[in-house]
């Protein structure tokens, strides 16, 4: 959320922020590297990660 702060206008909300950036295929964060995890077919929770280039390679 402090990242999205910074990129954020005042009336944009931060969790559409987010949902909009997962949502896309390019780059680090998106949702094709997440796991999702339902209980009888209802989204219960999510996990997201990723490696940032190493800045020394």
């Amino acid at each position: 959320m402090f990242q999205y702060r910074k990129i954020a206008s005042k009336s944009e909300d931060l969790l559409s922020i987010g949902a909009l950036r997962a949502s896309g295929s390019e780059g680090h964060f998106n949702f094709r590297i997440a796991l999702f995890v339902a209980i009888d077919g209802v989204p219960v929770g999510m996990v997201l990660s990723y490696r940032l280039p190493d800045p020394y390679d």
